[in-house]
């Protein structure tokens, strides 16, 4: 369907203003021509009656008539009254001038000459009617069609009055003064022509004055239309001053009031929306809100990288989000809570939190939103707990049974002899030992957690520890095969510390470099400055730790590859 165009304001009060000038002017044209055709008529009508009954009395006095019926005297009679005459007698018997040129002139040229005498004899019903009427002594002015005349005229008949033979007055006649219409209009065309010009005068001078209104009327409304439209694209705060009618006025406050009321609002909506937006994009778990036709309304950066999504189409939500279609459509048409999980490609486990939106009123949902987190970590380490549960269960097992095995048979009586028993002793002794440090460990790292831990610190020589260590540990270096070597600096480095800590880092980076090097490797302990600070550290020549298990060497709990390894650990080392 094509679309109708709507013209401007200013275009429809100027053309309301132009058809109300033109139809009141051709109302009154209208009323005009019908006042002045009966005001003409109305006119003839009393001049001819006037003139019928002057006439009559003319020819009721004694001879009257027999003056009047010749031809000069009715010529004479019809140029003073400006009217045609005719004589009807009782017996209805007409007497009348008549044009005898075909080609008939103009009245007003007319002569005597042009003029013939013409008694004839009323035949019609109707002219019967009317002559009938004026015998009976009744005066008559009629717009009529008269028959006689085969003409439409305007008649004013007056009876002639004499007395009779006995005294009696009586009607001896009727004279009927008459003009033809054509005559009458063409008087009326003149002043309808004068009508004419002045009401075209007047539609152009309102036309003119409609032109000049229109602009005063529209240009008011077009301003407070423009400042409408500026609050509609956004602009708030704009304002406008209208000069014009009270109401107007009143209106251009209102505007101007709820224009800044707007701007308030909206400002402050602005930044209330900002501060949200920057609180969620600074939360780390992923929120996406849907509408009931599943677009997304909302969601922040942290939701793209949840769900594995470079963008969100705005206009299909569950194709980018399939694993939490269900879920959401269940939360907005149940109104529960819904949790669901998924495994993302690179193997990271999502879990997301569902919950439905409520109106206003809370009778009805509008949609649902999902608070999604990333639970891969916690489920290693998790994991990770469950399998130091059964390893540090293993661990403490194992000495436990070790000593209980030795404990059994000293106590029955089984060994007897004195070397068997002092070995048993030792047994339980390295086996309280390893008991010992697996409780040392395991104090030490709560300590370090809770903040417990106080570590004086005093001036050392760091090469000195180093050396220390490496005379320690040789011994077991040389026992797996393993060449122990130095590499320190050639000045003397002094820096604040606490010794019996920096003992245990080297010793724990030892043992785990001893657990990672074959037989036949090598081992470096270093030790120089770097900038204010003194750096050391262990690098041997084993496999190394696999990448990507160097994020979490400094975890809790976390274990390398145990087929990599000599020897097992509890994690809690580094």
């Amino acid at each position: 369907m094509k679309a109708r165009h709507k013209s401007g304001i200013f275009a429809q009060i100027w053309s309301g203003f132009a058809a109300l000038c033109f139809f009141v002017v051709l109302l009154t044209g209208c009323i005009c021509i019908i006042m002045v055709r009966q005001y003409a008529i109305n006119n003839a009508k009393n001049d001819l009656t006037a003139k019928a009954s002057l006439v009559s009395q003319i020819a009721a006095q004694p001879a009257g008539i027999t003056r009047l019926l010749n031809q000069d005297k009715l010529y004479e009679i019809q140029r003073l009254t400006d009217a045609q005459l005719i004589y009807v007698d009782r017996d209805l018997n007409a007497r009348l001038l008549s044009v005898t040129d075909d080609y008939t002139l103009p009245e007003q040229y007319r002569t005597e000459m042009d003029y013939g005498l013409v008694d004839t004899q009323i035949i019609d019903s109707v002219d019967k009617e009317l002559i009938d009427e004026i015998l009976s002594g009744e005066n008559i002015a009629e717009l009529i069609r008269l028959n006689l005349l085969n003409t439409s005229i305007i008649l004013c008949g007056s009876p002639i009055f004499s007395l009779s033979d006995d005294g009696l007055t009586e009607v001896s006649g009727a004279v009927i003064l008459y003009r033809p219409l054509e005559v009458i209009w063409s008087s009326v065309t003149d002043t309808l022509y004068l009508f004419g010009a002045a009401g075209l005068i007047s539609v152009l001078l309102s036309l003119v004055l409609s032109l000049f209104l229109s602009r005063r009327f529209s240009k008011p409304i077009l301003a407070l239309s423009s400042v409408a439209r500026e609050i509609s694209d956004g602009n708030y705060g704009i304002v406008t001053d209208v000069y014009s009618s009270r109401e107007l006025d009143e209106l251009a406050n209102s505007l101007n009031v709820l224009s800044a009321n707007l701007k308030t609002v909206v400002g402050s909506l602005s930044n209330e929306k900002s501060k949200l937006e920057q609180i969620l994009r600074g939360i780390g778990e992923g929120i996406i809100a849907v509408d009931k036709d599943d677009k997304i309304i909302h969601h922040n950066a942290a939701a793209l990288d949840l769900t594995d999504s470079t963008q969100v189409k705005q206009y299909e939500a569950t194709k980018q989000f399939r694993e939490m279609e269900p879920m959401l459509h269940k939360a907005m048409e149940e109104g529960g809570r819904y949790e669901t999980r998924w495994t993302l490609t690179d193997g990271r486990q999502i879990v997301a939190n569902i919950y439905p939106v409520y109106g206003e009123s809370g009778e009805y949902t509008t949609g649902a939103v999902a608070l999604m987190r990333d639970v891969s970590e916690s489920a290693r380490l998790e994991q990770m707990r469950r399998d130091y549960i059964a390893n540090i269960s293993h661990e403490l097992r194992t000495p436990l049974t070790g000593i209980r095995g030795m404990v059994e048979p000293l106590i029955d009586g089984v060994i007897e002899g004195e070397d068997e028993k002092q070995n048993c002793y030792n047994i339980i002794y390295q086996e309280t030992v390893r008991l010992q440090k697996l409780i040392g460990d395991m104090l030490d790292m709560s300590r370090l957690q809770d903040g417990r831990i106080e570590i004086p610190v005093e001036e050392l020589d760091v090469a000195a520890i180093c050396l220390n260590v490496c005379m320690r540990m040789s011994a077991h270096a040389k026992d797996i095969g393993i060449s122990l070597s130095t590499q320190l600096s050639e000045q003397s480095i002094y820096c604040l510390g606490n010794e019996d800590r920096i003992i245990q880092v080297l010793v724990i980076l030892l043992d785990n470099a001893f657990s990672f090097t074959p037989a036949n490797g090598s081992i470096q302990v270093f030790c120089r400055k770097e900038d204010d600070y003194a750096a050391f550290g262990v690098q041997d020549s084993g496999s190394g730790i696999d990448p990507k298990d160097l994020p979490y060497i400094w975890e809790r709990f976390f274990k390398a590859d145990r087929s990599r390894m000599r020897t097992s650990g509890t994690g809690l080392g580094l």
